[in-house]
């Protein structure tokens, strides 16, 4: 009887080991999980978005939503204007959208820019001039290739940024960034934003393992104002590491600029329709894992109004070039009494004319000969030589969006 006595209790005691092994083991993964919440949405989220916000002098500068795909890698980043109009409930007025920020807690702005992109963001990341001058200089610089030069002359100094592929210390890029415009909504500036961010994310990326040192992340983490705990800093650095920065969606937003009360705001296009399709649409190529040629990412398209409606093809353009399309020739048709409107597939690209017609819904789909090639140069400067793959000419059925 001893002999089974012994038997069971060490059979009990190895058990009740082998339970509290799981139990530790089971605590120490809930804890690490929890503290690293990032990872957690990683398994469960299609797309982790993070609004990215800089501020300077106490104000906001810029504000881009970088999206991404944890499974494909893919990644956009839009633009959202600080002086976007909308109606702000806590004021019952129609204001800028930056009138929101806050940079301890943008809470109230980001609830809005949800509102408006209609999708959930998961976390911010908000960093001051300041700040980003130390973690750019940390980053070694950020490669730059400035298509215009940049400069900036006051009572104080003259800097001067020439064009080309250069090296850009955390100063440099400030000038780079804030270089004055009389218009905040100026393409040019915010292609510079947007160059910013996919440069600050690749390099990031590529500094990974520099930044993984305990004393080193320490001080890059302090520079940041996030609602990011360390550990899911980190799973987020390890993420940049992995995005394809070369090849991300780059947006804006469009739209209608009109005056109240002293300032200039800008309307999205359609009631900001245009917009959430278009993200719904960048959502939809960034989680395919169908691998995209570079041929079908620069779909060369011309629009020709067959309508007698003024405008109507350069307004069309707006919600195809905001769609990823190279809009190259935007003027009047042959004729103007298109009854129905008419999508030319030209060359050997019949997909890509069948994408276009898809987001006018247009059912009339017809091939030509081959590509048709620019030979001259207009107002629309557009490169002699270029080839056109797919021509939209607008017909009657056309409302402005939609074919009926």
């Amino acid at each position: 009887m001893r002999g089974k006595n012994k038997i069971l209790n060490r059979n009990t005691f190895f058990l009740t080991l082998i339970l509290l092994v799981f139990i530790v083991t089971g605590f120490f993964v809930y804890r690490q999980l929890k503290s690293d919440d990032f990872m957690l949405k990683l398994e469960k989220n299609e797309y982790i978005a993070v609004s990215f916000n800089v501020q300077r002098d106490q104000k906001l500068m810029f504000s881009e939503l970088i999206i991404f795909s944890p499974k494909t890698h893919k990644a956009a980043i839009f633009n959202i204007p600080g002086n976007y109009g909308s109606i702000i409930e806590s004021l019952s007025r129609i204001e800028r959208l930056d009138i929101l920020f806050d940079f301890k807690k943008p809470d109230r702005m980001i609830k809005k820019i949800e509102n408006i992109t209609d999708i959930k963001i998961d976390y911010f990341v908000n960093i001051d001039s300041e700040n980003l001058v130390k973690a750019v200089d940390m980053l070694s610089g950020l490669e730059m290739f400035i298509a215009n030069p940049v400069e900036i002359i006051n009572d104080k100094e003259i800097v001067m940024l020439p064009s080309g592929s250069s090296n850009l210390d955390g100063e440099k890029i400030l000038t780079f960034l804030y270089a004055e415009t009389l218009d905040e909504n100026d393409p040019d500036l915010i292609g510079r934003w947007h160059k910013f961010v996919q440069g600050f994310l690749k390099k990031t990326g590529e500094k990974s393992d520099y930044l993984s040192d305990k004393e080193i992340f320490g001080k890059y983490f302090s520079w940041f104002t996030t609602d990011m705990n360390r550990e899911s800093f980190k799973t987020f650095i390890r993420q940049i590491k992995m995005l394809d920065s070369e090849r991300m969606i780059l947006q804006r937003i469009l739209g209608d600029r009109k005056k109240i009360d002293d300032q200039v705001l800008l309307f999205p296009y359609y009631n900001g329709n245009l917009l959430r399709e278009t993200i719904k649409q960048t959502l939809s190529s960034i989680s395919s894992e169908d691998i995209i040629s570079d041929e079908e990412l620069n779909v060369v398209v011309e629009i020709l109004n067959g309508t007698n409606i003024p405008g109507m093809a350069g307004r069309t353009a707006h919600f195809f070039t905001n769609l990823g399309y190279d809009v190259i020739s935007t003027k009047n048709a042959d004729r103007n009494d298109y009854e129905k409107t008419v999508v030319i597939a030209n060359g050997a690209n019949p997909a890509a004319a069948q994408k276009a017609a898809n987001i006018i819904r247009c059912n009339n789909i017809e091939s030509g000969n081959e590509r048709i090639e620019i030979t001259t140069d207009n107002e629309n400067n557009y490169n002699p030589g270029s080839k056109i793959d797919v021509t939209i000419i607008l017909g009657k059925d056309f409302d402005g969006r939609y074919c009926k």
